[in-house]
């Protein structure tokens, strides 16, 4: 909710410093440490003290801030800012939008796309994401258009595996200047410049096997995860320099074509001869240098380390409050790395070691770990499993997780999303019935309709899975999306909530 730290116009107190409210405030805290006071059978493992010394800056405190959203707006319209303190939390519209059921699905068609891995919001109307079939698109949620960025192709001699995963990691620098996704070749990384999406440089060399995750440290410095246990550590600079093009490489024109088609100004439409020849490099990857796009650097990393202990690196978060980073591997192993020298600090064993694939981060310093059957909630600081969020339909897997203040969003393997409160420490209530939890449940999508995917689903409903879930920066729009569970089907899935 919002709140504002008032300056009184006349006497010594503000309008919104009444004893009442500081009466109410100590009758709750009164009841909390009564409950707490209660001797229960079962003894408690963590016990927190108040310290009553505090009581009186509190009581100030309270009495000289306004929890309304008036006095939060006419202060801000009066542009008191400075003055006033002021905030408002975008959880406040996410639960009451929740709670009252206020979300509906608008469906984006992704046409023949195959299963969508990772995403995240540019701006307040367009979305980036990342698919299996090694496609980068940007869809418009105004306009409800389509655009595709092409992808960077590395230095020739660097072949690309046997087989290509697409696109599993979008992430944005935390000034919004830089996005890091995957580039053509699926053991290397690809930067691009934003608003504009013009390509920045194509990480190459430090991993042999397809890389799942990333995660910025700062605006220069990137970490890189793969499936071959090894972490990689980037420094992108973006300064423009004057460099020569590669002959036959592009022309002025060309790259303002690529700025038209990229940056999606004025709602121009791409050159048709760039996305054919886009569709043809797709077919054939030695035809790169047909694409006229801009030049870009070709750099390495700066360090590469192997992960011990660990199998196949699954997912990367960044703890801004320890300056760590950690790393989730599929044998069931959670790893601490420094982020200011790069060293693996400790591992530690999970009590869960089947389908471990998603990794989320609160900014108090508690980590969520998806699993088969649940979601384990983990102490930043000690690593000790904190609390065992079990799924309410079996069987389904956790794909994706994600923290919005103190609200869990948990995305299945049956296009089902599930809302966890970390304060009442229960799944969320809808307040139209409270006898119902609050879940989303996402469309059908579209699926290749293969023969095999006949049989098998003829007497089963299908549901896709949700691989991929983000707010906006108000809370009160959700972008989801996924695909089909099974490895060998063909299909996607994309909705917008809002």
């Amino acid at each position: 909710m919002a709140q504002i730290q008032r300056l009184p116009i006349y006497g010594k107190r503000p309008a919104c410093a009444e004893n009442s409210r500081l009466e109410e405030r100590r009758s709750r805290v009164r009841a909390l440490r009564l409950d707490r006071a209660r001797k229960s059978d079962k003894p408690e493992d963590f016990m927190c003290y108040d310290d009553s010394d505090e009581e009186e800056l509190e009581s100030v405190h309270v009495l000289n801030t306004s929890f309304s959203f008036v006095d939060y707006i006419r202060s801000r319209e009066m542009g008191n800012q400075r003055l006033e303190p002021m905030s408002v939390s975008s959880e406040y519209g996410t639960r009451h939008m929740l709670t009252h059921e206020m979300f509906k699905e608008h469906t984006v068609p992704l046409r023949s796309m195959n299963k969508v891995f990772c995403s995240q919001w540019l701006s307040d109307r367009q979305v980036v994401f990342g698919t299996k079939c090694n496609k980068l698109m940007v869809y418009d949620v105004a306009t409800q258009r389509l655009d595709r960025i092409p992808s960077l192709q590395g230095r020739l001699g660097c072949g690309p595996p046997e087989q290509q995963c697409g696109i599993h990691s979008v992430q944005i620098n935390p000034s919004r200047t830089l996005l890091a996704t995957g580039a053509r070749n699926s053991c290397e990384i690809a930067v691009y410049r934003l608003p504009t999406l013009d390509p920045v440089c194509v990480g190459e060399g430090a991993h042999r096997d397809w890389v799942f995750d990333m995660c910025w440290l700062d605006d220069q410095f990137l970490v890189s995860g793969s499936r071959d246990t090894h972490m990689a550590l980037w420094r992108i600079e973006d300064e423009p320099k004057e460099e020569p093009v590669c002959e036959g490489r592009i022309h002025q024109q060309q790259q303002n074509e690529w700025t038209k088609s990229c940056c999606l100004r004025g709602g121009t439409e791409p050159p048709p001869r760039m996305l054919e020849e886009q569709e043809e490099d797709d077919q054939n990857p030695n035809a790169a240098t047909k694409l006229h796009i801009p030049s870009y650097q070709h750099v390495t990393a700066v360090a590469v380390k192997e992960c011990k202990a660990a199998q196949k690196v699954r997912s990367l978060a960044f703890n801004r409050c320890f300056e760590e980073i950690a790393a989730l591997s599929l044998n069931g192993y959670i790893h601490i790395w420094s982020a200011s020298n790069f060293k693996q600090k400790l591992s530690r064993k999970l009590p869960s070691s089947q389908e471990n694939v998603c990794l989320a981060i609160q900014e108090g310093g508690m980590y969520a770990v998806g699993c088969r059957s649940y979601t384990l909630l983990l102490d930043a600081r000690t690593l000790q499993a904190v609390k065992k969020i079990s799924t309410r339909y079996s069987g389904c897997g956790i794909r994706s997780a994600s923290f919005q203040r103190n609200v869990l969003t948990i995305g299945t393997g049956l296009g089902v999303l599930m809302f966890y409160d970390l304060r009442a420490g229960k799944y969320m209530e809808s307040s139209i019935n409270s006898s119902r939890t609050v879940v989303m449940k996402a469309s059908r999508g579209w699926v290749f309709p293969d023969d095999e995917f006949l049989d098998v689903m003829q007497n089963l409903k299908y549901t896709p899975a949700i691989y991929t879930h983000c707010y906006d920066s108000s809370g009160t729009r959700l972008f989801t999306a996924g695909g089909p569970l099974q490895a060998n089907l063909y299909g996607n899935y994309a909705g917008v909530w809002q």
